[in-house]
């Protein structure tokens, strides 16, 4: 993993912190994630690293976050 994907996974992580600390807005999420990629600010690689991370401090509020991505990461394959 090279430093600018390790950079994005980053942002990803926090932003899903964000949402869990929010409880789960609808549709946040998934609007924020699908603004970064359409505007290549993040790319594929990461948002898939990120849905495929098992570390246990990136974890909480995960499976509802990945829940509420199933369109985006549908779209994103």
């Amino acid at each position: 993993m090279d430093r600018k994907e390790n950079l994005e996974l980053q942002c990803l992580f926090a932003i899903q912190a964000l949402t869990n600390e929010l409880e789960h807005p609808q549709g946040f999420l998934c609007q924020i994630f699908q603004t970064l990629w359409d505007d290549n600010i993040i790319a594929s690689e990461s948002f898939l690293a990120c849905a495929k991370c098992k570390d246990g401090h990136e974890v909480t509020g995960k499976a509802v976050a990945l829940k509420s991505l199933t369109s985006f990461f549908t779209a994103l394959k």
